[in-house]
């Protein structure tokens, strides 16, 4: 059964299955929200990509749609093939 809690409160503790641990949730409309520490890590990750995409972008003076692209991988990954022409062309 789920817990409901006073119209002031804005965050409780509860257990995050993602961070497997109790931590910080907001509270909205009476119920238990997404964790603070999940919001975060995606905010950061968010701005992060916005950010490679746009030096991507910027350095390699291609479009947006293939700087993306780009911008996705992760360290390690295999890099893509390119088509016809090289990514700064």
């Amino acid at each position: 059964m789920s817990q409901h809690y006073t119209r002031n409160t804005v965050s409780a503790a509860a257990y995050c299955p993602t961070c497997k641990r109790s931590t910080q949730h907001q509270v909205h409309d009476r119920r238990i929200g997404p964790c603070t520490e999940c919001i975060e890590r995606r905010q950061m990750e968010h701005e992060s990509f916005e950010e490679r995409a746009g030096i991507i972008e910027y350095l390699g003076n291609i479009d947006r749609a293939k700087a993306e692209q780009w911008a996705r991988l992760q360290p390690g990954q295999p890099q893509p093939q390119p088509d016809q022409t090289s990514m700064f062309d």
